[in-house]
Order: C-alpha cells, then sequence, then structure tokens
C-alpha cells in the first residue's frame, strides 16, 4: 500500500493508452483522444446510443506515466449513476485519481498553473487530530532536518485516506502557497510519533527537492531527494511499520 501521492519515474517509455486499454479489456468501452484546446483538465464524454465513453486530454498527458494514464482511465470508467450503496466507493475512488492525476499535473515545471478560489485561511483550523497536531509536527521536523527554513500548510485528508501530498495552490491575489496533506489513515491513536514525523519529513522534502526535467521527463523521486529521505533518523523504522502495521490501522477504520 502506498501512503504517499508522488510517483517514482519509470525507466522506459510508459506504455501508450491503448496498450493500456487492450491490458484492462477496455478497448471496446473507451477511447482517448488529444484535444489541444484543454490545457491543464481532462474531461469524459458518454456517447450516445452506443454507451461508449471518450477520455479528452491534453498534449501534455500523452506522455504520462504508466500510473497516471491508468488513473486517468480508471476515472473515465466510473460509473456515472452508481448505485446508492456504491456512491461513497465511487466518489472516494474518483477523488484519490483526481489527487495524484493533478499532482503530477503541477509537478511539471512546464505547463502553467491552473488559478483557483484556493483560500489559505480555510486550513487554519484543519491541523489537529485525535493524538497529533500537524502545525506542532511540520514545526518540529521544519527545525531539526530543514533549519525553520520551510513553509508550508497543513492539513490532514479524508477520514481514512490512504494517500499523503504536497501541493502547490494560489489564492485569488496570485500568491503561492505549498499545502501538505497527510492521509487520514495517520489520524490514529495506534501510529507512533516517529511514523507521523517520517511523512511529514518526506512530503517537506518535495518542498526542500522540487520536481526536475532531465531528458524530457519530469524527476520526482531523484537521488538527491531519496538521499535526503535517508536522512530521516527512523526512515527504516517508518518503512518497516507502513508495510507492517499501517494496513491494519486502514482495516480498523472501515476504508481497505
Amino acid at each position: 500500500m502506498e501512503p504517499v501521492i508522488q510517483l517514482s519515474l519509470p525507466l522506459f517509455d510508459p506504455p501508450a493508452f491503448d496498450d493500456l486499454l487492450q491490458q484492462r479489456h477496455a478497448c471496446g468501452i473507451l477511447t482517448v483522444i488529444i484535444n489541444r484546446r484543454l490545457k491543464h483538465g481532462w474531461q469524459v464524454k458518454v456517447l450516445p446510443f452506443s454507451g461508449k465513453r471518450q477520455l479528452s486530454i491534453p498534449p501534455f498527458l500523452n506522455e504520462a506515466p504508466e500510473e497516471i494514464k491508468n488513473c486517468l482511465i480508471g476515472w473515465a470508467l466510473l460509473p456515472c449513476r452508481p448505485q446508492r450503496s456504491r456512491k461513497k466507493t465511487v466518489r472516494e475512488q474518483r477523488s484519490l485519481f483526481e489527487k495524484k492525476i493533478w499532482n503530477y499535473i503541477e509537478s511539471l515545471p512546464d505547463v502553467p498553473r491552473r488559478m483557483s478560489r484556493f483560500n489559505p485561511d480555510d486550513f487554519s483550523g484543519n491541523a489537529r487530530g485525535h493524538s497529533f497536531d500537524l502545525r506542532e509536527v511540520f514545526d518540529s521536523v521544519n527545525n531539526s532536518y530543514f533549519g525553520g527554513s520551510l513553509k508550508a500548510l497543513v492539513r490532514w485528508g479524508n477520514a481514512g485516506s490512504r494517500t499523503s501530498y504536497h501541493a502547490t495552490k494560489t489564492d485569488a491575489n496570485g500568491h503561492r502557497f505549498n499545502l501538505i496533506t497527510i492521509a487520514g489513515a495517520y489520524n490514529h491513536r495506534d501510529v507512533p510519533r516517529f511514523a507521523i514525523e517520517a511523512i511529514m519529513h518526506h512530503e517537506m522534502l518535495h518542498i526542500a527537492v522540487p520536481p526536475y526535467k532531465k531528458n524530457g521527463r519530469a524527476v520526482i523521486h531523484g537521488k538527491e531527494f531519496k538521499s535526503g529521505e535517508r536522512k530521516f533518523n527512523w526512515f527504516r523504522e517508518w518503512r518497516k511499520w507502513e508495510h507492517g502495521k499501517l494496513p491494519g490501522i486502514v482495516r480498523k477504520t472501515g476504508k481497505a
């Protein structure tokens, strides 16, 4: 299980959409077209009579990593009118797909940022959890590992969510902010201090070591990032806990 949303890019060219659709036996259900008028987002259209779907993407998403392409396909194939018993599950799946895709888009240096109605004041009271105050955790990690140099807003993700991520947001005045969202699965009394600090340290590294382009590809988890991650004192313990204990906590929340 991956508790973070950032991606390690593949060594080889990602497979084409047609190849992925064939693997998922979805060639007769979904087609993907490039729409050069789209600058940031993507959209799906259900064709009349046949019920087939058409996913329109901006050109740069045609070069996205395999995981992002699969997220786009998964998003496009979600039921438009799910049964009442599945509405919540479908909504959570759609939100997860969208977070991963937008996080990838916002990591690309050459893609213009989308303007939003982001208001930093909305995040002032969303840091306190059952056992940890994310503001205090951020400040502690910031002072211990980054010399207090980083600035970010912090918040908890939805209850039981399993992905943490860093994103940049723009307010109505054009000011940029770093926003760190910690997975709701970490907001549990059984989560040890070193684990919450480790996931915070990981997301803060994405501010300290921003993505860059190499040979035409965005590098998110490069050598410098991985080296910085291993400087966290409890890195190995966190990875062991993450694989051994976190799945059980997720199951306790009923969101697995």
